[in-house]
């Protein structure tokens, strides 16, 4: 397997952080030869991942190994949660929010206003 990253966007990461751009110049173009993910959720709903990729990169000419490890933890019911607001935005709104139209009380003879 093999990662490339667009040109551009590596581009952008080395001018704007030297630290961050020498090692995205390691992930410009990396071969994979293993990779892992670890994935826990407890009751409580706290999901913890841990993903590792190992492979070989080369540049300016030079081969490298490159390991990877990336940490996450968030509980997945929090997260949840607040996706949840969306849902309940758009319900208050359609339920409060009234489109123009026709406000006249059936029977009644109303004037369109302008």
């Amino acid at each position: 397997m093999t990662l490339r990253l667009d040109k551009d966007t590596a581009d952008a990461v080395v001018k704007d952080n030297m630290t961050a751009g020498s090692a995205i110049n390691w992930l410009r173009y990396m071969e994979i030869s293993r990779s892992s993910t670890k994935i826990n959720l407890d009751n409580l709903g706290l999901l913890t991942m841990q993903a590792n990729i190992t492979g070989t990169s080369r540049v300016d000419g030079k081969s490298g190994t490159v390991n990877l490890n990336y940490h996450h933890e968030e509980n997945i019911f929090t997260l949840w949660r607040s996706l949840r607001f969306g849902d309940n935005l758009q319900a208050w709104l359609e339920q409060n929010v009234r489109l123009p139209g026709n406000d006249c009380p059936q029977g009644k003879e109303c004037e369109e206003k302008q």
